[in-house]
């Protein structure tokens, strides 16, 4: 069983206490980032083991890349979601 876990972020909020939680599952933790290039950075700087940044604008919002996200996560088959 694969033991990583995902966490997906799409605006600044609590993203140290989601990283704590998913560590806490076991594995690595990938944080799968829809937003700026400045919100990737600030959530890499909370402590997952890797960042996948999905680029999001005024024009291209996170909800038009949610298919993006949804495929690399059911590719890496985590443990958990959250």
């Amino acid at each position: 069983m694969n033991m990583d876990s995902w966490i997906i972020v799409t605006e600044d909020g609590p993203v140290a206490g989601m990283v704590e939680a998913a560590r806490g599952l076991g594995g690595s933790v990938t944080a799968a980032v829809a937003g700026s290039r400045a919100l990737a950075d600030a959530v890499a700087a909370a402590g997952p083991d890797t960042v996948r940044w999905f680029a999001a604008t005024d024009v291209v919002p996170p909800e038009a890349i949610a298919v993006r996200v949804a495929d690399d996560i059911a590719a890496a088959s985590p443990r958990a979601v959250l």
